[in-house]
């Protein structure tokens, strides 16, 4: 049965054409299954984002031999024919694997995003961003779900999402090739550290050449993430009420010690907890996320 074109007010720069995946007759039946599920379970977030990670590592294990051998074979030709520092040769050995896992990785994650367009079913644009269905279906809460991967201008669905979901992806779409490099780059630090064990430059004094970026590095990307999510949704949903309205009043949890719990699974997910995303502050552009964030963890009790 084709999908009903989207009935909307936006000004005609704002183009929403053919088949719009997101009918409204789904808002209440989400509605409807809501009083019937505990919605929003912050694992879920942690779960999807390291089985991604942990997809793209098992695609490259056979990179860690090869980087063994290859890499740390000129490392040891460094050190023994050029009386290279010890130190040197480390720092020489641990770039020259950082960039060819990071160049690896993104390989990798624009062939999948192509496979991802070439695979998927188009169902409509949004402001001239094709729309592909994945899948008719998504059986956990809220029962859709939309995604990107920039740099290529598409959005992937599965269910029916709102429109307001998808103006969401939109804003990510503009960090272009940024989310693509940074996300390689988090895949191959942890590569990098696994590969470097060869008992010929004493690994074990020279750990923190790498352990102390991939730390550094980890704190930034998450955080960074937190900072883009908000930025998408204030784009895509522009208040609390437009959040509540799609995926339903979330409340503050009235435990401090959960608050933090779903902070943390919230840096791990790379997405603030729901909780806070549905908060008017939130929106407040004059406001730092942080603020907002300590607010409500530490100052205000859930309500």
């Amino acid at each position: 049965m084709p999908l009903p074109i989207l009935q909307t007010t936006l000004s005609a720069k704002a183009r929403v054409v053919s088949r719009a995946p997101f009918p409204d007759a789904d808002r209440a039946l989400i509605s409807q299954r809501r009083k019937h599920h505990k919605l929003f379970n912050p694992i879920r977030g942690v779960e999807r984002e390291f089985s991604k990670m942990l997809r793209g590592m098992a695609l490259l294990v056979i990179m860690v031999p090869i980087a063994n051998y290859v890499i740390n074979d000129f490392a040891r030709y460094l050190r023994y024919t050029h009386g290279l520092p010890l130190e040197a040769t480390a720092l020489i050995a641990e770039a020259l694997m950082l960039s060819l896992f990071t160049f690896t990785v993104y390989l990798i994650y624009i062939t999948t995003a192509r496979y991802k367009i070439a695979t998927s079913e188009k169902v409509g644009e949004i402001d001239g961003v094709p729309v592909y269905r994945r899948g008719r279906e998504y059986k956990k809460p809220p029962y859709f779900h939309a995604g990107c991967d920039p740099p290529f201008r598409a959005i992937f669905i599965y269910g029916n999402p709102p429109e307001e979901a998808l103006r969401h992806e939109l804003a990510h779409l503009d960090e272009g090739n940024k989310t693509a490099l940074l996300f390689s780059l988090a895949l191959a630090f942890p590569l990098t550290l696994f590969s470097l064990v060869p008992p010929w430059y004493g690994l074990l004094p020279f750990w923190w050449l790498i352990v102390l970026p991939m730390a550094i590095y980890f704190i930034f990307y998450m955080l960074r993430s937190w900072k883009v999510e908000r930025r998408a949704d204030i784009y895509g949903f522009g208040s609390a009420e437009k959040f509540r309205k799609v995926f339903g009043n979330v409340e503050v949890p009235k435990s401090r010690l959960q608050r933090l719990k779903d902070s943390v699974l919230g840096l791990l997910s790379l997405h603030p907890p729901l909780w806070l995303r549905a908060r008017e502050e939130y929106y407040d552009k004059s406001m730092s996320l942080f603020r907002v964030w300590l607010k409500y963890v530490f100052y205000k009790p859930g309500k």
